[in-house]
């Protein structure tokens, strides 16, 4: 696996893995945007410079309160731990990736900005996030008469060239997803749960395998479902596609009512809503601002944005192009850029990125056993990164009894 020390640096300060103790906090995104502020106004300017710093020399370097020092410090003393599990997840075919590298889905983050997620995790081809598409949803328990409208528009999607953008729940997203795959078109599916669970599919594995299906979370891969994580989830399904359909929703309440209130409200997209009387949300979104649509059969999807682009434009900053040539919609400036990452040859792995902080315990000679226990390793980790540090001359051995040193 390969990552950075930025990276690492920002998946140990806004991530939850390997948190036990409720106690510990990771950043949220608001808060890390503040962080980053904070970092590039600083002598330190990248996140990788707060590893292997104690409380007090962050504390000073960013001008905040000890309290907030000692959270960090805290936060980052779980390198060795939540590198040994990433590997895990890379073994599975799950990676991380952080909002400041180059290849962090593009229309994700010019859309949302500085709320675009910090840390997303993924498996499947990354590329398929900039593939120009439709986000299909809808209530998890759908009838006939609305199943057969989602995979009306799931046809029509792919047969004009577009990807399906859905959230991967049963019921419409799922049917959407499924009809897409069969007719050989392109899925990218949002998760806000389970992620290690859904790849045990046969289905979802041969689909990723072909490079038709990419799975995106903004959570733990092992996290269980719960309603905050669903519903922070819908509005990255819809900035992430050209324009989304509603096939069924409640009225005031449920995951697709409040993703398609907010993307008219927001005007993240044009947001097209089946003008169906036997749904009450789908009539009140349609009051709201929701573009009603009746027969899916005489849609074409291209047409449809090409009327309602300017609704759904506020307007575009220049140079804001995806990697199809296509202007992004933004009602404001992208935010300041946050650090960039440094990918050389020599910090591009796990291993680079936590070896500083073993070697910042190794001042004294250490026993692998005393290491192991020191940043929870299976010991054979330890071993394998022991011998690469020593063949690079980073550290040195002693003679029986082993022990390591600087």
């Amino acid at each position: 696996m390969d990552i950075s020390e930025n990276s690492m640096a920002t998946i140990l300060l806004c991530g939850h893995l390997g948190i036990v103790d409720s106690s510990i906090k990771p950043y949220t995104t608001n808060e890390w945007n503040t962080l980053v502020k904070q970092l590039m106004s600083s002598s330190l300017k990248e996140p990788r410079a707060l590893i292997g710093m104690d409380s007090y020399k962050i504390c000073n370097s960013l001008n905040i309160q000890h309290e907030e020092a000692d959270r960090i410090c805290v936060l980052l003393s779980r390198s060795a731990n939540v590198a040994f599990l990433l590997e895990g997840l890379d073994q599975k075919g799950i990676h991380a990736i952080t909002r400041s590298e180059k290849k962090y889905p593009v229309r994700l983050h010019k859309m949302l900005q500085d709320k675009a997620p910090a840390v997303l995790y993924y498996c499947g081809n990354l590329e398929l996030a900039n593939q120009r598409g439709v986000a299909i949803v809808g209530s998890r328990n759908i009838d006939e008469e609305g199943m057969d409208f989602a995979k009306k528009i799931a046809k029509k999607a792919v047969s004009e060239g577009y990807a399906i953008y859905s959230g991967g729940a049963r019921g419409v997203d799922q049917i959407s997803e499924e009809t897409a795959l069969d007719y050989g078109g392109y899925c990218v599916s949002f998760l806000s749960d389970s992620m290690t669970k859904k790849i045990r599919s046969s289905n979802v594995r041969t689909a990723i395998c072909d490079e038709k299906l990419l799975l995106l979370s903004a959570v733990n891969p092992d996290v269980p479902f719960s309603i905050g994580n669903a519903m922070a989830r819908n509005k990255y399904v819809y900035a992430m596609a050209k324009c989304a359909f509603v096939v069924a929703s409640d009225h005031k309440k449920g995951g697709t009512w409040e993703g398609a209130q907010y993307s008219i409200d927001k005007k993240l997209v044009p947001t097209y809503v089946w003008d169906n009387p036997k749904y009450l949300g789908n009539k009140h979104l349609i009051s709201l601002g929701g573009l009603p649509v009746t027969d899916a059969e005489q849609i074409s999807i291209k047409d449809l944005l090409t009327k309602n682009i300017v609704a759904a434009k506020p307007s575009v900053t220049e140079g804001q192009l995806t990697l199809f040539g296509d202007n992004i919609p933004t009602s404001q400036p992208l935010p300041e850029q946050e650090p960039e990452i440094q990918n050389s040859p020599d910090k591009d792995s796990v291993y680079d990125a936590i070896l500083p902080i073993i070697l910042s315990y190794l001042s004294e000679p250490k026993t692998p056993d005393e290491i192991s226990k020191r940043f929870s390793l299976v010991k054979s980790q330890t071993m394998n990164w022991l011998k690469r540090a020593v063949e690079e001359k980073k550290v040195r051995r002693t003679k029986p009894p082993i022990k390591y040193f600087l």
